[in-house]
């Protein structure tokens, strides 16, 4: 039986804490454009390209993360600790 490792989060992490957020300053252009968005200012096609391209790493991260979690609630050794609180407590007799 093969064991599933987890997804690393290496990856997408660190793409989210650069090319999600870059440039750095004066403000994080996903930032930017989601505060264009909530004020309800006019976009352009070259804003939307850009909220695409800086959210992607993002939506990634999201997604890694899910997986994560799902391989972790899928893994033999979650399985068996969920079907013995399943069970509940033991009334083992001797």
């Amino acid at each position: 039986m093969t064991t599933k490792h987890p997804p690393s989060l290496t990856l997408p992490l660190a793409a989210s804490l650069t090319l999600g957020l870059a440039p750095f300053f004066p403000e994080p252009h996903l930032v930017e454009k989601l505060g264009w968005i909530y004020h309800g200012r006019p976009f352009g096609p070259i804003d939307v390209l850009d909220l695409l391209l800086h959210g992607a790493p993002w939506v990634w991260l999201g997604i890694a993360l899910w997986r994560r979690r799902r391989a972790a609630e899928t893994s033999p050794a979650s399985i068996s600790t969920a079907s013995r609180r399943l069970q509940g407590p033991s009334t083992r007799v001797d």
